[in-house]
Parts: structure tokens; C-alpha cells; sequence
């Protein structure tokens, strides 16, 4: 497999190199987000991520104007 389409499968999975390559995740020292993160339902996480974009969005300046899926869309190159 090349690092490009295993980059490809980590991002359209949403999963980490480690867990695609080994089957798991070993997190030896995880984020506090993480570590609260990781315990909810699809449904709670779905809330949480709303709630984080919002955060950002009202915290960073030049995200003022953004809406949350302006936020989660990958910067243009220039």
C-alpha cells in the first residue's frame, strides 16, 4: 500500500494509520478530549461536534462569517 492511498483510508475512515496498519489504536497518552470523546453515542458525538464548530466559529476571528460546514471544508490552496 503507498503512504498516499493508506493517507486516503485514514482520512475517508476517520480512523488512525495505527488502527489501519496494526488493527488498533494504542493512544499511550490521550487528549483529555479524546479520552471524552470516545465514550459517546453517534448521537452524542453528532451534538459535540456541532457544539465545537459553533466554538470555533465564535472564538477565531477570521471564522466570524463562517457557518459550520464552511469550517469543516479543507482550506484552498493558494
Amino acid at each position: 500500500m503507498t503512504t498516499p492511498k493508506l493517507a486516503s483510508l485514514v482520512k475517508a475512515l476517520n480512523v488512525s494509520s495505527d488502527y489501519i496498519l496494526f488493527g488498533s489504536d494504542d493512544r499511550t497518552d490521550p487528549s483529555p478530549l479524546y479520552e471524552i470523546l470516545s465514550n459517546l453515542s453517534p448521537k452524542e458525538m453528532d451534538h459535540a461536534r456541532e457544539l465545537l464548530l459553533l466554538f470555533v466559529k465564535a472564538t477565531t476571528d477570521h471564522n466570524l462569517a463562517a457557518t459550520p460546514e464552511e469550517l469543516e471544508k479543507e482550506p484552498e490552496k493558494e
